[in-house]
């Protein structure tokens, strides 16, 4: 069963649900002026890529977090597997 949203709350009613269902398939228009940072905070577009040792390894903003983990840490990332899965063995 997947998990009710929202997370770590009761889970909306059935009334709840139709109302938000509705607003989607009317198109889901934001009330003037809001947006979705105004709603909440998001971290994430404000974090900026961590410093690195070997920056070329890191092909996307989420490698170079998982780098600088692994530098932390004082390990290397793997090197590329090469060829699928099913030729292992």
């Amino acid at each position: 069963m997947a998990p009710r949203m929202p997370l770590g709350f009761a889970p909306l009613s059935e009334p709840q649900i139709r109302l938000l269902r509705a607003w989607i398939d009317q198109g889901a228009v934001w009330p003037e002026g809001t947006n979705a940072k105004s709603i909440g905070p998001n971290k994430a577009s404000t974090l900026a890529d961590p410093r690195v040792k070997t920056p070329g390894w890191a092909r996307n903003p989420i490698d170079a977090f998982v780098l600088a983990r692994l530098e932390k840490e004082g390990l290397k990332p793997s090197p590329e597997a090469t060829g699928s899965p099913s030729s292992a063995a």
